[in-house]
């Protein structure tokens, strides 16, 4: 795909993808609107630019928000991704500052699983609020994520109007978690065969 608001997946209901190998030029790999859903399993390999089509705001390779556009109910966007690659292609000039994922103005559940994400800012997972969509103060995301078999390397930032509660199974994270102690509340929880290897301050609630 190529061109502004064109990514891979844009899914305003259920969309699942298997054995699937695409590049997005000009904005992100995937996006949920939205109460919806996006799953990318079993060997896929997408590839974005990490375009926002919001000036910067947007900019990253999965966002899950909702636009109130009315085209997708409001409730929890939720993304899936089991054995496959995501990656923000290393040409764009978006490379090393678009976060993985970014999570704005809505519930979001975010599945993980023995996936392996390429990107260069060092931003795992934003979320917060914007001037672009919902009312100040009360329009950040609050995240779910549930890692199991999955390493993941890079930061955590959470904003004051938002969320994020981690769950990690059999599964590592390398990196700071809230380092600006910003976030409203960050839980987490790990069992025995899981690491965290803390690379700067963070912070959490429980």
């Amino acid at each position: 795909t190529a061109g502004a608001g064109s990514p891979l997946i844009y899914s305003t209901g259920i969309i699942t993808v298997t054995k699937t190998t695409g590049t997005s030029t000009g904005a992100q790999a995937v996006v949920v609107e939205g109460k919806n859903t996006a799953s990318v399993l079993e060997g896929s390999n997408l590839n974005c630019y990490g375009i926002g089509n919001r000036k910067d705001v947007d900019k990253c390779g999965v966002m899950l928000y909702q636009s109130m556009s009315g085209d997708a109910d409001s409730g929890t966007s939720t993304f899936n991704c089991k054995a496959s690659t995501i990656s923000i292609d290393s040409k764009s000039s978006n490379f090393t500052s678009a976060p993985m994922f970014f999570i704005t103005n809505t519930d979001a559940v975010i599945n993980l699983e023995g996936c392996t994400f390429t990107y260069g800012s060092n931003i795992f997972l934003d979320t917060k609020g914007t001037s672009e969509w919902g009312s100040s103060g009360t329009n950040g995301g609050v995240v779910t994520l549930n890692l199991k078999n999955q390493n993941v390397v890079g930061n955590f930032v959470v904003d004051g109007s938002s969320g994020l509660t981690i769950n990690l199974v059999s599964s590592t994270i390398t990196g700071t978690i809230n380092n600006e102690k910003t976030g409203a509340k960050v839980n987490i929880t790990m069992d025995a065969n899981s690491r965290i290897t803390l690379t700067g301050n963070s912070y959490y609630t429980s």
